[in-house]
């Protein structure tokens, strides 16, 4: 771990899998909808509403999954920051490992890839046809939104995405003014930090690890289950939908009831992963 670039290897390795969701090209796709078809009225309201995406129930738990063990790896990322030292040569002055090296490294990715979405559609590059730049966002907030509470150990992602378009390479950035040294006197370290405020005002910190799937799960896929467990109900009324613009001028689409018919996963054979 004293070297830079294997220090970079396991952080992009968490990188990947806490961004797994949004990189799927089936998130951007409707419910039983293929991409050279035209979504309904309700299938545009299913993704707003519920996440209802192309993604099947088993695919999406697999996503939580892999994202939970990459969030888990912040364990891992405690533990290099109480064993380890990080100081840029440059300035002379110790980093803090959690916000200035592994969340900068996941947020400035976050940001390129804002970017980069941005200039595709400009060149009107096609990569999934129902797409759009406001799709990647709201999944990018999905996963890194702090929901008023901008002490995550990544930083305050709606602050950062603000300044997206200076982010134009999803690689780590200048690396030789880096050094890493073991620490003298390391923190014994054995998991997350959690603080329990007990009665009378007197504090426990105890050390747990955390499944997976509770900490993997984000906004949408909480969105998702909840809407699942009643049947996805749509927001507004068939009359409601029929009056609504639609995304195509030239396809008229019909509206369906309001509940949804019994919700039947599908399997769906993964390729490629």
């Amino acid at each position: 771990m004293l070297e830079v670039e294997s220090l970079i290897d396991v952080l992009t390795l968490c990188n990947l899998c806490i961004l797994s969701n949004t990189l799927h090209f089936l998130t951007y796709r409707f419910h039983q909808v293929a991409d050279m078809d035209t979504p309904s009225l309700r299938d545009i309201d299913q993704r707003e509403r519920w996440d209802r995406n192309g993604l099947t129930p088993l695919e999406r738990e697999y996503f939580i999954h892999i994202c939970g063990l990459a969030f888990n790896a912040l364990n891992l990322v405690h533990w290099i920051h109480c064993q380890y030292e990080f100081t840029d040569t440059d300035a002379g002055n110790s980093l803090d490992f959690e916000t200035d090296i592994a969340g900068r490294y996941l947020t400035d990715q976050a940001c390129a890839i804002l970017n980069y979405k941005k200039r595709a559609d400009a060149q009107n590059i096609s990569m999934t046809r129902h797409f759009n730049f406001k799709d990647l966002e709201t999944q990018l907030d999905y996963v890194l939104g702090t929901e008023g509470d901008p002490e995550e150990w990544f930083g305050d992602w709606e602050e950062k995405k603000q300044g997206f378009e200076i982010h134009d390479s999803l690689s780590f950035g200048p690396r030789d003014h880096l050094q890493i040294s073991k620490k003298d006197a390391p923190f014994p370290f054995k998991g997350m930090l959690v603080v329990f405020i007990l009665p009378f005002f007197s504090l426990k910190i105890i050390c747990i690890d955390t499944p997976p799937r509770a900490v993997g799960m984000t906004k949408g896929d909480k969105k998702f289950l909840k809407g699942l467990s009643i049947g996805f109900p749509s927001t507004k009324s068939p009359v409601e939908l029929y009056n609504s613009p639609s995304e195509s001028e030239e396809t008229e689409t019909e509206t369906e009831d309001v509940e949804d018919e019994e919700y039947r996963p599908t399997k769906r054979k993964r390729s490629g992963r």
